[in-house]
């Protein structure tokens, strides 16, 4: 498992859009070099315009997940971080564990083996 921080100079809040075009383009086929065939890449804005209509984009890239597909499910922070916490097979936490997980993206769901977060970290080195 690899976490990119969101970067001081291109995170879409404090440059332009073609500054934070330029370093995806620059840094994203690196970031799916590294997490490898069976590694998911998560992409998401967070900015939110507090209307019922408003839309933030979440694009998941690897080959688990459904080449293509758009879902129509509400998928939010919480959301995302339960999805993550099922995949590593830990207990969904904070606001999480109350948040539906985003589940129709996957090509084929795998069972969750049930884990620890002392586990987890020993078996990603960190």
């Amino acid at each position: 498992m690899r976490i990119w921080p969101r970067t001081s100079g291109a995170n879409s809040h404090d440059c332009s859009v073609s500054t934070a075009d330029g370093w995806l383009a620059g840094n994203v086929p690196a970031m799916l070099n590294a997490i490898g065939r069976a590694g998911v890449l998560i992409v998401t804005w967070d900015e939110d315009d507090k209307s019922a209509s408003n839309h933030i984009l979440t694009v998941m890239v690897g080959t688990p997940v459904k080449a293509g597909f758009v879902s129509t499910g509400r998928i939010n922070h919480y959301g995302v971080l339960r999805m993550i916490s099922e995949s590593l097979g830990i207990t969904p936490f904070g606001a999480a564990a109350g948040e539906a997980s985003v589940s129709d993206v996957w090509n084929s769901p795998t069972p969750v083996a049930q884990s620890t977060w002392g586990r987890v970290k020993t078996l990603y080195r960190w």
